[in-house]
């Protein structure tokens, strides 16, 4: 009896924990009038950002099967072809420095984003998890958004 026990709870608490990390996602977004349409069949939710420096596309991706989820900041343009290699230049030297996040880019599509990450492995997601995960992000894309848009420019020529 006991086993069974245990194995219903072992598929309940992802379950569970996805409710939860849903709620809190909405709780938080909702209190900081934070505006993102969530996809739920997609386990993502659709937004933008306006900074001091600029405005973005963002995505905040939720994976319950693996407690994790991971905040995008989004470059709106792909990164014209031509540009790629001096922008990729710009990424390695940019994440070195990084503590937390990272720039990255497909080198085929030209899209350029910013990721933050976090697994909570186990723990339950708290508003302050979550307005880490997020405002680091946007504070970095915002911080290096003028260096950024220069590279960009100036490879061009």
């Amino acid at each position: 009896m006991r086993i069974r026990l245990l194995i219903l709870l072992l598929y309940l608490v992802p379950t569970l924990a996805a409710g939860t990390m849903r709620d809190t996602i909405h709780s938080f977004l909702s209190e900081r009038q934070w505006l993102m349409q969530e996809d739920s069949t997609a386990g993502v939710y659709h937004g933008a950002f306006i900074g001091a420096e600029g405005r973005w596309p963002t995505l905040l991706v939720v994976r319950d099967e693996l407690q994790t989820l991971a905040f995008f900041s989004l470059l709106e343009d792909p990164v014209p072809e031509s540009r790629r290699a001096d922008v990729a230049d710009w990424i390695a030297q940019t994440n070195y420095g990084l503590l937390s996040g990272s720039y990255e880019m497909d080198h085929v599509s030209g899209e350029l984003r910013l990721r933050t990450g976090l697994v909570l492995q186990g723990q339950a997601l708290t508003p302050e998890l979550l307005e880490g995960l997020l405002y680091v992000n946007v504070s970095l894309m915002d911080r290096y958004w003028p260096e950024l848009q220069q590279v960009i420019a100036s490879a061009a020529k």
